[in-house]
């Protein structure tokens, strides 16, 4: 699909895609994004076992894509996927059909909903996007991003966003510029970040270990030891639990910012694990 560029002013592009409404097209079943419609309150972490006996998945009709990168949902059910070099997506009828909305060569790595509605796209290469009309047209959002190679993207749902790169560690946007947010940091290859409780932020470096900051992601602590686990990929929060992952060593999980890390990879098949939630 060709991409309008319709503006270039102040170093910033404007997109505007024309939707293309992929409802009659059925995808390849490893192209398909799946949904679980069993909502589970209350469970950290499920066995394929309990997965099977109380919930199942289904396929939805897209989208069109080969690798479904980031998924975020809006407050009145809209469906946003990021994909890899293809495209960010929309759904508002619970995955029926989708229409991309643009970016269409970017490597999308993350995907956040403000309260105002606000969609920014933390890309791999292209720094980040936002866009104020749910997708219509996007605007560069680079002011202070030293990186443009983003691997995660962050909110706390109040205000507070950051970013972490490849090689330049995490950013924190503020005042429509992003500041660089190390203080602490021993790694900044940065592959994850996650928000818990009382606007305690985490990152994942991927030699450094699991960090921990109390203020929102200004400063960071090691935490205790980092999880003991290697090539990190991901970290995820709820409530007083983090729980990381890794390409050595599986999952960890650790109960407080002072505990140690505890193993819970046993029976794993493959213990390089790529994400957790």
């Amino acid at each position: 699909m060709a991409v309008d560029y319709d503006s270039v002013t102040g170093g910033s592009r404007t997109f505007r895609t024309p939707g293309c409404d992929t409802s009659s097209k059925q995808p390849a079943a490893t192209r398909q994004l799946f949904r679980l419609i069993v909502v589970m309150l209350g469970i950290t972490l499920i066995t394929p076992e309990a997965v099977g006996q109380q919930s199942a998945w289904r396929p939805t009709n897209g989208p069109m894509a080969a690798h479904v990168s980031a998924i975020a949902v809006d407050a009145d059910g809209t469906v946003y996927a990021g994909t890899f070099k293809e495209g960010v997506f929309r759904s508002e009828n619970d995955g029926h059909s989708w229409t991309r909305i643009g970016l269409d060569l970017v490597d999308v790595r993350g995907l956040v909903i403000e309260p105002g509605g606000q969609l920014l796209v933390g890309t791999f290469g292209d720094g980040v996007y936002k866009s104020s009309d749910r997708g219509e047209s996007w605007e560069g959002l680079n002011v202070g991003l030293a990186d443009p190679r983003v691997q995660a993207l962050i909110s706390d749902g109040e205000g507070a966003i950051l970013a972490g790169t490849f090689g330049s560690g995490v950013f924190r946007l503020e005042g429509g510029a992003w500041q660089p947010s190390n203080d602490g940091l021993t790694d900044i290859d940065v592959r994850s970040l996650a928000f818990g409780r009382r606007g305690t932020a985490y990152a994942a470096c991927r030699r450094g270990g699991v960090f921990a900051s109390s203020d929102s992601g200004r400063t960071w602590a090691l935490l205790d030891g980092g999880s003991r686990l290697g090539a990190l990929r991901f970290v995820f929060a709820r409530g007083n639990q983090v729980v990381a992952a890794g390409w050595v060593g599986g999952i960890a999980r650790n109960y407080s910012r002072e505990g140690a890390w505890t193993p819970i990879a046993n029976g794993l098949p493959n213990q390089k694990v790529w994400t957790v939630a």
